[in-house]
């Protein structure tokens, strides 16, 4: 069974790279410029992973491609060649589960799942990416480490621990600070750079709480009477041009009416609009920049067979 598991956009390479968890035949999915139309191509030169996150590090020049299994990662240059990287051993049971990158201090933080440590790699892009020492940084508390993200305004990252109330900041991934949030089971954090805040948005409650600092979170989003996302999970995003952040069903839903929309930084509005038909799970979404859209990875209930479209 092949399941895409998240996409990313690479703006200097105008394409869309996705990739594959279950990932036994050692591919990816990529969409180029100027159809875009959809291919799998195989990656045989580095070892079958279970490959939950992907992010395309404009500094660097590459799709970074991290395992949820295995204390490695994948990287390419253009989508086509790919080069494994070893990542750091996080502890017993730890699992990568998200990336996000910082120009300011030109590198990259690693979260991890049942781990009380973070993965920093801080240096010029490299000319070998297998000769590159990770550092691994002590966190206040070992926990289950969802998402992590990057406000370059306020110069710092902030990580998220699902169904704890804690999130922690950095302004240089190497010095971590307990901040307190309401509660909830968190599974995605973003920055809203016109908004001037960071979103965070809980599974299991329809809550979503912000912070303009990283330091003092508030509620904004209430559960909403007759809403469906129950315990589903969900993701939060944010489209700088339109000055928009979105929340949506993630995965394992019908995700029909199950769209959050914020323009103003203060309120969330639930559109009911039946966004797509004969949906069997949403694996991922996005902002593409250039093009102005959002994008979806989803499956066809009846096929199973995973598509991805956009509206």
């Amino acid at each position: 069974t092949m399941s895409l598991s998240d996409v990313c956009y690479s703006k200097d390479l105008d394409m869309y790279c996705a990739s594959i968890y279950n990932n036994t035949i050692k591919r990816v999915a990529i969409s180029k410029a100027p159809d875009f139309e959809w291919v799998i191509t195989n990656i045989s030169n580095i070892a079958a992973g279970d490959w939950v996150k992907i992010q395309y590090i404009p500094f660097y020049k590459i799709f970074f491609m991290i395992s949820g299994t295995e204390n490695r990662a994948a990287i390419s240059y253009d989508g086509d060649f790919w080069e494994a990287i070893d990542l750091p051993n996080m502890g017993n049971d730890a699992k990568y589960t998200s990336i996000a990158s910082s120009s300011t201090i030109n590198g990259a933080c690693l979260t991890a799942h049942n781990s009380d440590k973070i993965a920093v790699v801080n240096i010029d892009a490299p000319l070998a990416w297998d000769t590159v020492r990770w550092r691994e940084y002590q966190i206040p508390q070992k926990l289950y480490w969802f998402n992590v993200c990057w406000s370059p305004d306020l110069k710092l990252f902030c990580a998220i621990g699902y169904n704890h109330n804690v999130a922690i900041t950095s302004p240089d991934g190497i010095t971590w600070t307990t901040r307190d949030v309401p509660n909830g089971a968190y599974s995605s954090v973003c920055w809203a750079s016109k908004m001037n805040k960071f979103f965070t948005v809980a599974n299991g409650v329809n809550t979503i709480v912000s912070s303009s600092d990283g330091i003092t979170w508030d509620n904004i989003a209430q559960p909403l009477s007759g809403s469906t996302f129950g315990s589903i999970a969900k993701k939060i995003i944010y489209a700088e041009e339109i000055n928009t952040a979105y929340v949506f069903a993630a995965y394992d839903c019908n995700p029909n009416n199950m769209i959050l929309i914020c323009t103003d930084g203060e309120s969330f509005v639930y559109n009911n609009t039946q966004l797509f038909t004969y949906v069997g799970k949403i694996f991922d979404f996005g902002w593409c920049s250039k093009y102005q859209l959002l994008y979806f990875i989803y499956n066809i209930r009846d096929s199973r067979d995973e598509r991805t479209d956009y509206i």
